[in-house]
């Protein structure tokens, strides 16, 4: 499905591994996927949601929250955050998790969530940004 819907916002998974500890009978299993938020060109997010559209348990109690901590569903409108997206590129971003929220239906996978990152337009993020770009044409 990924190598065919280049588009496509699922993790890419490069190894599922296991780790005994000795002494120990039991395993440590773990996944390695992509970080969707590392980019050379871009600044870091501000604010990371995890999104499942669900309410129930889907908050961070305010004296847990600190800075760089995933936040969930309903902390978006306890800190009464809206999220905008250009017209041009809501229409695709809907097609694309219905694509995607279809093949993980029919691969019978019930528990998924969409990771966001937002980032505020500013001065200070946008100097950056233009600086890690002229960079990167640099080197390319």
């Amino acid at each position: 499905f990924i190598s065919q819907n280049e588009n496509t916002l699922l993790p890419r998974f490069f190894g599922v591994y296991s780790m005994k500890y000795a002494g120990f009978n039991s395993s440590t299993y773990f996944i390695i996927t992509n970080n969707v938020f590392n980019s050379n060109i871009y600044y870091d997010p501000i604010e990371k949601f995890d999104l499942k559209g669900s309410k129930f348990g889907r908050f961070v109690p305010e004296h847990q929250r600190s800075s760089g901590l995933t936040l969930k569903d309903l902390d978006i409108i306890d800190l009464q955050r809206k999220l905008y997206i250009p017209d041009s590129f809501c229409d695709s971003l809907v097609q694309q998790l219905k694509n995607d929220t279809d093949f993980l239906a029919k691969s019978r996978v019930m528990d998924y969530s969409l990771l966001v990152g937002v980032h505020y337009k500013n001065a200070e993020n946008s100097s950056v940004m233009k600086s890690r770009l002229r960079e990167e044409k640099k080197t390319t």
